[in-house]
This record gives C-alpha cells, structure tokens and sequence, in this order.
C-alpha cells in the first residue's frame, strides 16, 4: 500500500453485506453503497495489522442523523442526489427521485400509485393488461391511438361514444354498420347523404320517406316502377322519434345477478329495465300487477317501483318482489 512507501492514500477496502464478480458480471456485483467524502465510518484492521485497514460502514451522528422516527417506524435508503426508497410501518413503500417522480405501494388499501411530474413511457413487445373490472382513463388535452393494422373492441352490453362538437369517421375502402335490431341515424337539425357514384336505398319488407315537406330533385329523370302504385287518401305516420322508451325489461334474481325465465313460491325477484333517450338519473316507474288479479304485496294488486338510470342506460328497480306461497309461478 501506498502508506507502506511513505506516501498516502484515499483508498482502504470497504466491507458490504455482498461483493464479487461472475461472468455475466464482472464488476459491482453485489450491494454497491462507497462511503461520500466527508462521512464517518468505523475502520477495523485485518489481523489487527495496521497496514491492513478496512471500513466497515458508515456512522451517523448528531449533524446528519434523523433516525427512523416515532417508534422506528421509517427504513430508508437514499443517495447523495436525493433519490429515496422508503419502507413504512403504516403499510407503504415509496420510491422516489429529486424531480418528483414516485411509485407508492399502499398495502393497507391494496392500490400501486406512480406519479410523474411530465411523461410516463413503456416500451416492450407486447402489453398485456387483465382488469377485474373497471378501467378509467382522462385526459386534459388529447388522447391519440396509432395501430400498425387492426382495432377490435368488444362491449357485452353497450358502446358510447359522445363528442362535444363534431364526431369523424372515415376509411380508405369501405365503412361498415350494422344492427341486429334497430339501426337509428338522427341528425336534430340537418342530415345530409351524399355520394360521388351511385345511391340505393332499399327494404325487404317495407320503405317509407317521410318528410313534412318532402322534395324528389332529378337533373336528368325521375324514374318509378313497381307492379302497382296507389295514392293513399291519409298521411304516412313516421316511427321513430325522441320519446323516451323502456326497450327490454327482464325478471332478475334478488341480487340483479341473473336473469330467470321463472320463479318458484317464496322467492324473491326483482325487475331490470333497459331504456332508450333518458338521461342518467333519470328516476323511471313500472306498474307491476299480478294477471290473474291476485295480492302481490301486503294486500296490494298493484306495486309501483322506482329506480334511477345508469349511464349505460339501465334501470334496477331496487325492492325485491316476493312470489306469493299461493302461486307456483311468475
């Protein structure tokens, strides 16, 4: 060593709980904490040989300590930049940097927070992500999706979609809706189709246009064929509307888990509407009477039940029925 000529040294060995080399990694492998210039460490001497001094570790004192606070309940690691990594008592671990950047485990109410003052980055292969149930996503600004090919989305039950101003969509080849239902296009001031080819509309069954003043425009020729044509002598009536509608109501178990197609004596059921042009919280009465005209409740024939719309637009009606012990069905 240099000391040994004479000289001096700003190197001793440093003890750590593990040290080496392997292969794959051929230096620092192992717990790397290097004492900084100006800490205090405890030194120890190999064979108690002065010219075989080590550090053991580092030392806190009164200038630099804290301590783990009220009853020891904070471990900390923490570097010289002030980047930290804080195990708690109270249920937590918390990583963190000088910039604000921050993972928290919260143990006590099961959640994973990361927080970052600018941008959050994941990059790998493929993203797998696996929700039990909800996902929530906001944003401030925009919100933009690149896919090198396909999109697929697939909702049980319904799909919204609500812009503030303006709604595009458009493909480079062909654009595709269909319903196994209804199919509703509603434009509340002006709808407007327009073709560059050719236009065709047609129905299986039956086709009515409708307007309250309606216009048929040709540059060239109007055409009409049909085996036979009649001038009705009373207006057409127009179907659809804005009204608001109860679409499909269903018998539920008591817990609105499952729908039944029937119910024995003695069990309890309850009623799931789905609605059409309601708004949530919207609140949504049904009658339900027995129709052999037996009591259904407390000497009731008829019982009112309320509920309010979700946003998916369904409405539970929250008390649950009794099937009388007299009926065998419902």
């Amino acid at each position: 060593f240099d000391w040994q000529l004479n000289d001096t040294t700003h190197f001793i060995r440093m003890m750590s709980p593990d040290a080496g080399g392997t292969d794959a990694v051929s230096q620092n492998r192992g717990f790397v904490a290097v004492p900084e210039i100006g800490d205090q460490v405890m030194v120890n001497f190999e064979y108690h040989n002065p010219d075989f001094p080590f550090a053991m570790g580092g030392m806190f004192h009164g200038g630099v300590g804290l301590g783990g606070g009220v009853d020891n309940r904070v471990k900390s690691l923490q570097t010289r930049s002030g980047h930290r990594l804080v195990f708690t008592e109270d249920e937590s671990i918390l990583l963190t940097d000088k910039s604000g950047n921050e993972l928290k485990f919260d143990t006590e109410g099961s959640n994973i927070n990361i927080t970052a003052p600018e941008t959050i980055t994941i990059k790998s292969k493929n993203l797998k992500f696996d929700i039990e149930e909800n996902i929530e996503t906001k944003a401030g600004k925009d919100m933009d999706t690149n896919v090198g090919q396909n999109i697929k989305i697939i909702a049980r039950q319904e799909i919204s979609q609500d812009s503030g101003k303006r709604t595009i969509i458009s493909a480079g080849t062909n654009t595709e809706i269909s319903a196994k239902a209804h199919l509703d296009l509603y434009g509340k001031e002006k709808f407007i189709g327009y073709t560059d080819g050719q236009t065709e509309f047609g129905a299986k069954d039956r086709m009515h246009v409708y307007g309250s003043n309606s216009l048929l425009t040709a540059k060239d020729k109007i055409e009409y064929k049909a085996p036979q044509m009649n001038k009705l002598p009373e207006n057409g009536k127009f179907e659809y509307n804005k009204e608001k509608q109860l679409v499909n109501i269903q018998w539920m178990d008591d817990v609105v888990e499952n729908n039944i197609q029937q119910s024995h004596r003695g069990n309890k059921v309850s009623v799931l509407a789905y609605t059409r042009n309601y708004e949530e919280g919207e609140t949504v009465s049904l009658k339900v009477i027995d129709k052999n005209g037996k009591e259904i409740k407390d000497g009731q024939k008829e019982l009112t039940l309320s509920g309010t719309v979700d946003k998916e637009g369904f409405v539970i009606l929250r008390e649950a029925i009794e099937i009388p012990k007299t009926n065998n069905k419902a």
